[in-house]
């Protein structure tokens, strides 16, 4: 009886380690975030001064980032309006080309990993979106296959959107809080 408590205690210990661990990484996320938005960004992803905590909730967040000198990334896991990116609703990222030598927008499932599926539609870039006259863009992001400018959410749960910036401005890099990013609304949910 006394090994079966000592085991319990043990297992309780460790389950509340790692919960508190989770929560300290998250926040220490949300506390060094610029907020633009949905999306945030952390400038000391791929620095090389950022200290123990940043470098760990990075780790868990984004995992093989590229310095900050040649990447500036953007994440959102909710919608302009504050509600959670979900599997099971389409929305429309609308905007214009960041200030950048490039950019890709990719899905993230719960995991930061990409969705298991094989709908090949897990990220659009500068180089593949099309634009309208006026070159503005609307990427659909939905599990519901589309056939112009779609971005599968299917087996994603609750996801993340990044936005990558390669070789962004000077500008972008003065002020990442106030930059002109992409909107991202809700059409519906089934």
């Amino acid at each position: 009886m006394r090994i079966l408590k000592y085991s319990l205690a043990l297992v309780l210990g460790i389950t509340i380690g790692i919960l508190s661990a989770q929560a300290a990484l998250r926040k220490q996320l949300d506390a060094a975030a610029l907020h633009n938005g949905p999306w945030r960004t952390l400038l000391a992803t791929g620095a090389v001064d950022s200290n123990m905590y940043e470098r760990a909730a990075i780790a868990v967040g984004g995992l093989l980032a590229l310095s900050k000198e040649e990447t500036l990334y953007y994440t959102a896991a909710e919608d302009s309006i504050g509600q959670p990116l979900q599997e099971h609703c389409t929305y429309h990222v609308l905007g214009k080309d960041p200030d950048a030598r490039w950019w890709s927008l990719t899905a993230y499932a719960a995991d930061h990993y990409l969705p298991q599926n094989t709908d090949n539609a897990l990220s659009i870039a500068k180089t593949t979106v099309e634009r309208d006259e006026n070159g503005q863009f609307d990427i659909i992001v939905s599990a519901i296959a589309n056939p112009k400018n779609w971005i599968s959410s299917r087996a994603a749960g609750n996801y993340s959107l990044t936005l990558r910036l390669y070789n962004p401005s000077a500008e972008v890099y003065k002020a990442p809080q106030s930059v002109e990013l992409p909107v991202i609304q809700r059409e519906n949910c089934q």
